[in-house]
């Protein structure tokens, strides 16, 4: 496998892990009692830079390995079996960074509820953070499942 394509999957894969991190945004701006549509600009932008290192990840791949693009040392790894293996990676990634928070809020969320629920004090509904690291979870849960067939999608057979 030549350096040139090992950047460019390396360099869409940023690409995705943007787009994935700038869509579980959008349903953020929404919730809540005041929406947040001002906080439409950094979402638009994500989505665009994801986009525009996408189209230009073979460019920049071929710019990156130069003159010498040589195999490297995986002469024995496909396309497909590096991007699958990447793919699962990312979306342990997403799981594993979001697990943490979402089970502390949910924890103390419960916690909260039943000691407030003594003295008679109602509480708002779930936080949003929790929500977002929901949104999280879920996405990375997604993209572990869906490898294979994200791998059909993105490489074409050969």
């Amino acid at each position: 496998m030549k350096t040139s394509q090992i950047t460019r999957i390396i360099l869409r894969l940023f690409a995705l892990k943007w787009f994935f991190s700038a869509a579980i945004q959008i349903p953020w701006m929404f919730m809540g009692e005041t929406p947040m549509y001002r906080n439409w600009l950094p979402c638009v932008v994500t989505l665009g830079l994801a986009a525009l290192v996408w189209r230009l990840a073979p460019w920049l791949g071929r710019l990156v390995a130069g003159a010498e693009d040589e195999s490297g040392p995986l002469p024995s790894i496909s396309h497909r079996q590096l991007l699958h293996v990447v793919l699962v990676g990312l979306g342990g990634y997403f799981c594993l960074s979001s697990i943490g928070a979402l089970i502390n809020a949910f924890y103390i969320y419960t916690v909260e509820q039943t000691s407030s629920a003594e003295v008679g004090i109602r509480l708002a509904p779930f936080p949003q953070e929790a929500i977002l690291h929901g949104f999280t979870f879920a996405a990375g849960l997604f993209v572990v499942l869906a490898a294979p067939h994200l791998v059909r999608k993105l490489l074409p057979a050969t």
